[in-house]
């Protein structure tokens, strides 16, 4: 069925220079999948500059995450391409955020939720879908998410993070989750951690 959905649904791309905000949008009531993305370099002609072409610079699989993170489920969103957001995988290189994604009639299969220590994580189904929480981590897993000082454990999980939400969520149509050691517990003292959620709309 969601192959079906694919080979009817249209193609977008968004390519945007360096410190600018990415804008994606479907319309008349669509979902964004985000299915390929990349901030780096892979052309010397796109956002031109005078600075250092490595033009075999980017992570595809941290850039999908971090504009899935903002994007994937919605309907519009907006996601800065920068350093902050991604990381520098080329040090000296003018970078690009280049985003290919569809409009689906239904909502992706799956929704990813993150929000930096201190701050809510909101999630929210359409109408007639509930919230079904696969996994969840409070804690801090890579280094350039939540950008802070205090970020060198890159191991750190909180084990109980998955219930937790799912004792907020599970069934609900809309929910707010705090990324805070109060909810959670403080799995590794001194890191800045952020909470990083996967979930799905069921009927």
């Amino acid at each position: 069925m969601q192959a079906c959905l694919f080979s009817f649904s249209a193609v977008y791309s968004s390519t945007t220079c360096e410190h600018n905000t990415a804008n994606l949008k479907c319309r008349n009531g669509k979902f964004i999948w985000v299915y390929l993305a990349r901030y780096g370099r892979t052309q010397d002609d796109t956002c031109p500059n005078s600075g250092l072409h490595d033009t075999n610079c980017g992570s595809l699989h941290d850039s999908l995450m971090e504009v899935r993170l903002a994007c994937h489920g919605h309907q519009a969103c907006a996601i800065r391409a920068s350093n902050d957001v991604f990381g520098d995988p080329c040090h000296g290189t003018n970078k690009y955020l280049s985003v290919h994604y569809l409009c689906l009639r239904r909502p992706p299969a799956i929704y990813v939720r993150r929000a930096c220590e201190g701050h809510n994580i909101e999630m929210e189904c359409p109408t007639d879908y509930v919230i079904n929480v696969h996994y969840a981590n409070y804690g801090r897993t890579a280094f350039h998410p939540c950008i802070h000082p205090a970020r060198s454990d890159v191991s750190c999980h909180a084990s109980t993070s998955t219930s937790v939400v799912q004792s907020t969520c599970e069934g609900e149509t809309s929910c707010v989750v705090p990324a805070t050691n109060s909810a959670f517990g403080d799995p590794c003292v001194g890191t800045y951690k952020y909470l990083t959620v996967y979930y799905v709309c069921t009927v």
